[in-house]
């Protein structure tokens, strides 16, 4: 039998309560290209190409 344990006590200040899914469902959005948000500047930045 195994007995699963946090390896060090929790910081001072920290929530003890449980989280769960969909717990900010409403308090933000997520634009529909976010997986491509930025993708050409990014790939300037890895070829080293300058603005």
């Amino acid at each position: 039998m195994v007995k699963v344990g946090p390896l060090e006590d929790a910081p001072a200040g920290a929530s003890s309560k449980k989280r769960h899914i969909g717990f900010l469902d409403g308090q933000f959005s997520v634009p529909d290209d976010f997986d491509t948000l930025f993708a050409k500047d990014i790939e300037d930045m890895f070829c080293g190409e300058d603005k």
